[in-house]
């Protein structure tokens, strides 16, 4: 084996175990300990939330949301609870038939598969009443990522989520 030819295995091999890397980065929001009782409730919420919009379960998705709050609807605009409530469980029926229409104008389903995959990589700070998180959103097939922001206010029964957005660059 000639110098140029081990010297093109070895960079081959070398890009092949950074993407690999890369690719494997991260920790599922399943293993994220947190760090006192407050960011548990906030872990917890995030985790019934997400449950609730890949399976589809309304109940539990709007039960996660504050009144006053502001929420990406497929991809652009911002509605509040009320807007929500009237809009996603039509378009949800939609994204469920396999309406390619409806999966175009959906920011979470550019990858062609809507909401399946999962949180990774929580980072959370809270502030009194008032918490952030930003989590990587990440699915399983080519491992398409992006980012989901979120904010929460803390009611008398919990943490609620007051806005969240999906990272638009």
């Amino acid at each position: 084996m000639t110098k140029d030819k081990l010297a093109t295995i070895v960079v081959i091999a070398s890009c092949l175990g950074v993407l690999i890397f890369g690719l494997s980065k991260g920790k599922p929001i399943d293993q994220y300990m947190p760090r006192d009782p407050e960011e548990k409730q906030l872990i917890d919420l995030i985790k019934k939330f997400h449950r609730a919009r890949a399976e589809y379960n309304p109940e539990n998705y709007f039960s996660c949301l504050s009144e006053s709050g502001r929420f990406m609807f497929s991809g652009s605009p911002m509605l509040s609870k009320k807007e929500l409530e009237k809009r996603l469980p039509g378009f949800w029926t939609d994204l469920k038939s396999g309406n390619m229409t409806t999966r175009a104008y959906s920011r979470e389903s550019l990858n062609g598969n809507f909401l399946d995959g999962n949180f990774f990589d929580p980072v959370i700070r809270i502030e009194g009443r008032k918490a952030h998180a930003v989590l990587k959103f990440i699915t399983p097939i080519l491992r398409w990522q992006t980012m989901l922001f979120l904010d929460f206010e803390k009611a008398d029964k919990g943490w609620l989520i007051t806005r969240f957005e999906w990272d638009m660059g």
